[in-house]
């Protein structure tokens, strides 16, 4: 039988049988790979790692910059600092450590604003 006389409704049966096998392809690689891990002495991933998720890409844990921002902010004291002083310190962006203060540093009620660009942990 020639590819011009099938159906287009077998064509997609097809198609489709053909992408399921690639994600079972896919899913006995992972699975390979994980035996593998487990021969040479690794341990398996565990999937109850909730609260020390990992953003993708980035390797860092969620919540990482508003630890070293309150940290930086404790360390302070009662004279506070700036978000440019915090931006170097924490090598981090200015802009960015100001949308976070402006979008998720506003909603914790213990960073206070004691000046223009002056903040500090209460």
């Amino acid at each position: 039988m020639e590819i011009t006389q099938i159906k287009s409704a077998v064509l997609k049966q097809i198609a489709a049988k053909l992408e399921k096998r690639e994600q079972l392809m896919a899913q006995l690689e992972v699975l390979d790979q994980e035996i593998a891990s487990l021969q040479s002495g690794g341990k398996e991933p565990s999937s109850k790692t909730k609260a020390t998720k990992i953003i993708a890409g980035t390797g860092k844990k969620r919540g990482a910059v508003k630890d070293l921002i309150i940290a930086e902010l404790k360390a302070a004291g009662e004279k506070g600092t700036t978000v440019a002083d915090m931006a170097k310190k924490l090598n981090r962006d200015g802009k960015n450590l100001h949308a976070w203060f402006h979008n998720i540093g506003k909603k914790i009620p213990n960073i206070k604003r004691i000046g223009r660009g002056i903040l500090r942990w209460d």
